[in-house]
């Protein structure tokens, strides 16, 4: 048989396999046996599989047709898998999202929103300068409706007492024990004299 009888021959046979399909989904759809699930892999006279490409199959001699066997080996070329480094060389600051910004739509609206911004905070500065003086008589008045439960000590006291505690210190590592003595009574004499002017 020549080639062009071979081809037509597989060309009527896959005709044939098509229209049994389209009978087999018919009895399906007339509530008969549903033969797809039944139906098992066609095969050759030897028992191979059917050569099939996109449904078309290839029987006997057809499989040896030139350009057949083309269809159905196997490509040997593995492909091979990038490195990391090969992957990174297309990576540049686009790919991770840094020149996002960099577009003419985006750049004008936020250069009008900081001047807007920049333009309300002065205007609130000058506001509160304006309002200085009476921001601060409402904090006096709120600091006049604070009740201590405590002594609070004034900021005099505290340095006074600070002071003291130093001099004792000093007096402590460099004065000799006379130089205390005569110290302490002349604070004694001051207390009395402050007392008699009372």
């Amino acid at each position: 048989m020549g080639e062009f009888k071979i081809r037509d021959l597989n060309d009527s046979i896959n005709k044939l396999i098509r229209e049994k399909g389209h009978w087999e989904k018919r009895i399906v759809d007339l509530g008969g046996p549903n033969y797809f699930r039944t139906s098992s892999n066609i095969v050759d006279a030897d028992g191979n599989e059917v050569l099939a490409s996109r449904g078309y199959r290839y029987f006997g001699a057809a499989k040896d047709l030139p350009g057949v066997r083309d269809l159905f080996r196997k490509s040997e070329v593995a492909v091979q898998k990038r490195t990391r480094s090969q992957m990174y060389k297309c990576a540049d600051a686009a790919y991770f999202g840094y020149r996002d910004d960099d577009d003419a739509i985006l750049a004008p609206l936020e250069k009008a929103a900081e001047e807007r911004l920049i333009s309300d905070a002065v205007l609130e500065w000058t506001e509160r300068q304006a309002n200085g003086a009476a921001d601060e008589d409402e904090a006096d008045e709120a600091a006049e409706g604070f009740t201590a439960h405590v002594p609070v000590p004034k900021a005099e006291d505290i340095e006074r007492a600070v002071l003291e505690q130093k001099k004792k210190e000093m007096l402590s590592r460099y004065a000799s024990d006379e130089l205390k003595a005569s110290q302490e009574q002349a604070k004694e004499i001051q207390a009395s004299r402050k007392r008699g002017r009372d």
